[in-house]
């Protein structure tokens, strides 16, 4: 537990869900803030023996901080696990 919560902190604040999918089996929504390829790192942790991309997404935009003009993102990946771990996760 103690490892999934560093590699969380480690890959700026990702968030994770579980969810029903549409063929009736549960798998992970997971939205990152930074990149991604942090999404991908998110499910990687989830499913350790692969996954398979449900749907994927993210938006990009720019925040006006101060005098500069800062880029943002905000993605998200929805997978299911593949082998054992789909069946019990």
């Amino acid at each position: 537990m103690r490892y999934l919560l560093a590699m969380l902190v480690v890959a700026g604040c990702v968030t994770s869900d579980r969810v029903p999918l549409p063929d009736g089996t549960y798998g992970w929504y997971i939205e990152c803030p930074r990149s991604q390829v942090a999404c991908m790192e998110g499910a990687a942790m989830h499913c350790p023996v692969g996954y398979e991309v449900i749907d994927r997404g993210g938006q990009t935009g720019y925040v006006v901080s101060g005098k500069a003009i800062v880029p943002t993102y905000r993605g998200n990946l929805t997978v299911k696990c593949r082998g054992r771990r789909a069946a019990t996760e």
